[in-house]
Formats: C-alpha cells, structure tokens, sequence
C-alpha cells in the first residue's frame, strides 16, 4: 500500500511524495533469552552461553535445526568491545559462509530436522564464545544472540545483550 502525503502550505508549493505504508510488525510467538553462570571469565577458559527459547504462543510452533552443531546453526551471534566486532574463528566464518582469501572451506553443517515446541514449552542450548570469536585480551564485552525467521517463525527475535568481563 502507497500513502500519499502532501507537503508544502501553499497550492503553488504542494509536491506529492509516496511513501510506503509502514510495515505491520511481526510478533514472534518465540522469545530468545542468553544467560551465563558468571559474568566474569579468563581468556583461556570457555565462556559457555546458555540460550532458551520459549513458545510463549498458545499453539505449537516449530522451527527448522541443521546438524550437526544446531547450536550454533539455529543462530546468528554478535561480540563486540569498545563498539568494534570481535574476530571471528574460521568456525563462524564457515557458519555464516564468510572465508577468508585463501582459507580453506570448514565442513560447518550436514543434515537437518525439524523441532517443535509446545505451548509453553522451552528449550536450551548451550554455545561456547570461544569456538565463535577469538578473544586473546582481557576487557568488557558484548554478547548477544539473534534467531532470524524460521518456519512458524516469521520474524527475527533477539535476546538481549550480555555484559562479560574477561581477565589474565
């Protein structure tokens, strides 16, 4: 659908501009929520992320997983620290089909299945940073995770951000 607005006061100054309608949001009928045990980490230990996702919708909503590693397949992850991206291992960079000049292809997925989730119901997977980011420096990072679209779900939903510190 096209809205026209009309801009100008006078007759002599009206232009017509079309605008697309805004977009009806999409309510997801899944929430997406990231926790850890700690929010304090070493640089060499495993920082390990538990993501739940909830149909809070009243029917059973399911949701396409690729395996293997469905816990990192189901999802897109963001790190960052002082506002820049964190880097990224070869692992991610294959889940996401970003290679490098001359880095070798991973074998990052094989088959797939389909999930479903009952009212109500919820279910967790646990993913660890490190297998997704290369972080070597101890600071205050940003963590977050988003589903996007995937069968009955028809938007993308995301948790909200963790804060981790990393020390020596």
């Amino acid at each position: 659908m096209i809205v026209v607005v009309i801009l100008g006061e006078y007759p002599a100054h009206r232009m017509v501009a079309l605008q697309p309608a805004p977009a009806t949001a999409i309510v997801s009928p899944l929430t997406i929520a990231a926790s850890t045990a700690s929010d304090h980490f070493a640089v060499g230990s495993p920082i390990l992320v538990v993501i739940t996702l909830t149909n809070i919708s009243r029917v059973p909503i399911s949701f396409e997983i690729d395996y293997p590693n469905a816990e990192y397949h189901l999802f897109r992850f963001s790190l960052t620290t002082a506002g820049k991206e964190g880097s990224k291992t070869a692992f991610h960079r294959a889940l996401i089909g970003e290679y490098l000049p001359g880095e070798p292809a991973i074998e990052a997925g094989g088959g797939s299945d389909v999930y479903t989730l009952k009212p109500g119901q919820l279910v967790q997977y646990t993913v660890d940073i490190k297998k997704l980011y290369s972080i070597t420096q101890p600071g205050s990072y940003l963590f977050s995770v988003k589903m996007p679209a995937n069968m009955d779900n028809k938007g993308d939903i995301s948790s909200r951000p963790l804060q981790l510190t990393v020390g020596p």
